[in-house]
């Protein structure tokens, strides 16, 4: 437990530790409070069976017994009022902190999981990075922190009550904190290995729920088509049934101690009755009595969140995991130190590619590249070479599992190369893309939509009112995109949430493609990005690409020969290498693998 709050802890900053530091000692000092209501609940006790009472300032003064009574029972009632709110507003500050906290938390998880490289994204699942960045950084802060500090309060408060107890009977004091402790020291046996179980259950539950939904979305058409649903549907019954398991468990266990303790205050009362009439103090003990009631309530109140903060932790420690392991592989840098220091290609090059009016170079070196992954079975690159004229239309072909899209994932920046170098008009891609965002585009075969309107998928991460409108429509344009826009209700500002189930694999191609051309890039990589259009649209949009050439260099990976005859180098991939390379007219001599390609399509002359 104390290694799963630590782990928590050593993330935090100076500050944050100093500011949770005071917060903390600010309840615990607060418990004084409740010491001082308990003493006065005991004169009250002392005065009303007409013992006398020693109170330097107070007997002082001409007050009558009855009016001191009700004064200092009214004054014991403030106290325990005012320590009420008090604990109420140090919550709140403290819960409030923790939120702030947990926010800037999430958002370096998110950092750490979207900031890297393509294969370290891959690394998990959506479900799994969802759980990480909202669920996981609650707990990992918000709860484990939160009851952490509450355990310090109550565990504080408990103490100072077994000392208030232990100067007024010292006997009876041990034997009232034994008897509480010794009832819920026994049942936090009985429960920790239950509750570690049920939170493991409870997060591996919940991934797997929203692996299920995530499948049941992704695939709704085929699985309906296949008359499969009840096998999907039950997958996701299973893994809710999971998690509602361990949150029943988790709050049948959390309301037992009440229960127990209430049970062992009404028998420990009646105890210690007994034991003071069998002492022989008679009516005498009635105040002893009223002390040790109104204190084992007190403790109560304190052991009962004390064990509560001790189950909370132990059912969430499992939860917490995903974040606390992110968050310490997390580099601090940001990205623009980490090119500044790190990056071989500094900033003082960025003039050089900004006066690259013809597009810009690309250069690979002695290029390998491989998945840490073992598993993971995408194909590999083996030493790759080659330039590429800034203006030119360059192209790669290959079977499919040949390593085109590897490739371009490299050429891009988003993944590291193994070995060997990559540079865009002589930088790092990564440190281009930073220096000169929008520089570089990409098309892939299926884009991503997000939620938003067209001109907030073609203007990809710009405010709307900083939308450049003419760069918009040009973009939509040179897309074939405008029959689309037209027919749309509201036309650049229609909702794609409403819209996009309803568009066909081509239009979010050409979708795709406008967001690229918007930037105006210097740099365009076309990864199967007309795989979806019919021949007449991509016909029109090769015609609008062909305007781009000596302006723009164009990367296209293609299956159609169709779509790469007029690229002025073609590159031919085939098990992760370069195996031929020329014009079109070259290899279709000279390459049999483009042979065979011309003879299965059919390709004229």
């Amino acid at each position: 437990m104390l290694r799963t709050i630590g782990r928590s802890w050593g993330l935090l900053s100076q500050r944050q530790k100093t500011a949770l530091t005071l917060l903390a000692l600010a309840r615990v000092l607060a418990n004084g409070l409740d010491i001082l209501g308990i003493a006065m609940i005991g004169i009250v006790g002392a005065l009303a069976l007409g013992s006398a009472v020693s109170i330097p300032f107070l007997n002082q003064l001409d007050i009558e017994p009855d009016t001191l009574l009700v004064g200092i029972l009214l004054a014991a009632g403030a106290v325990f009022v005012f320590k009420t709110v008090l604990g109420i507003t140090l919550s709140r500050t403290t819960m409030l902190y923790l939120a702030k906290i947990e926010t800037l938390f999430s958002l370096r998880v998110a950092e750490s999981i979207f900031s890297g490289t393509l294969s370290h994204l891959r690394r998990q699942s959506q479900p799994e990075i969802e759980w990480s960045i909202l669920r996981s950084t609650h707990i990992a802060f918000a709860v484990l922190l939160g009851q952490a500090m509450a355990l310090v309060a109550e565990a504080s408060l408990a103490l100072l009550v077994f000392g208030f107890l232990f100067f007024t009977d010292w006997p009876t004091a041990i034997a009232v904190t034994l008897y509480f402790s010794l009832i819920l020291a026994i049942f936090q046996l009985y429960s920790q290995r239950i509750l570690s179980k049920a939170g493991a259950e409870f997060s591996e539950g919940s991934v797997a729920v929203n692996q299920a939904i995530s499948n049941l979305t992704n695939a709704f058409r085929e699985i309906k088509v296949l008359a499969r649903m009840t096998v999907f549907m039950d997958s996701l019954a299973k893994s809710r049934a999971r998690v509602a398991q361990a949150s029943a468990t988790n709050l049948y266990l959390a309301a037992i101690p009440r229960l127990i303790v209430e049970v062992g205050l009404i028998s420990g009362a009646i105890g210690l009755v007994a034991f003071q009439y069998v002492r022989g103090d008679g009516l005498s003990s009635l105040v002893i009595f009223g002390v040790f009631l109104m204190g084992s309530l007190r403790m109560m109140s304190a052991l009962l969140p004390l064990q509560r903060a001790f189950m909370a932790i132990k059912y969430e420690a499992p939860s917490a995991a995903a974040a606390q392991d992110l968050l310490a592989e997390l580099k601090v840098s940001l990205r623009e130190e980490d090119v500044q220091h790190t990056d071989p290609h500094s900033s003082h090059q960025h003039p050089t590619a900004a006066r690259d009016e013809g597009g810009y170079g690309v250069s690979l070196q002695n290029l390998s590249f491989e998945y840490d992954d073992a598993q993971d079975s995408s194909p590999v690159l083996h030493n790759i070479s080659l330039s590429i004229t800034p203006g030119s239309v360059v192209a790669f072909i290959g079977p499919s599992g040949a390593g085109k899209s590897t490739l371009v994932d490299v050429i891009l920046g988003l993944n590291e190369a193994t070995l060997g170098t990559v540079e865009c008009s002589g930088m790092s891609p990564v440190a281009l893309r930073t220096l000169s965002p929008g520089s570089i585009s990409y098309v892939p075969q299926k884009p991503g939509l997000v939620s938003g309107t067209i001109e907030q998928n073609i203007a990809l991460g710009v405010p709307i009112e900083e939308i450049d409108h003419v760069a918009l429509w040009d973009a939509i344009t040179a897309a074939k995109l405008t029959e689309l826009v037209a027919s749309l209700p509201d036309g650049v500002k229609s909702s794609l949430g409403k819209q996009s189930d309803s568009l066909s694999g081509g239009q979010i191609q050409r979708l795709g493609l406008a967001r690229a051309l918007y930037t105006r890039p210097r740099l365009l990589v076309l990864d199967e990005a007309t795989s979806a259009l019919d021949a007449e649209t991509e016909a029109a949009i090769s015609e609008s690409l062909a305007l781009l050439k000596g302006h723009t260099t164009l990367i296209v990976v293609a299956h159609r020969l169709s779509t790469v005859q007029r690229a002025d180098v073609i590159h031919v991939l085939d098990e992760g290498r370069i195996i031929a390379s020329g014009t079109f007219q070259e290899l279709r001599k000279g390459s049999p693998l483009v042979k065979k390609y011309v003879q299965l399509m059919s390709f004229d002359d």
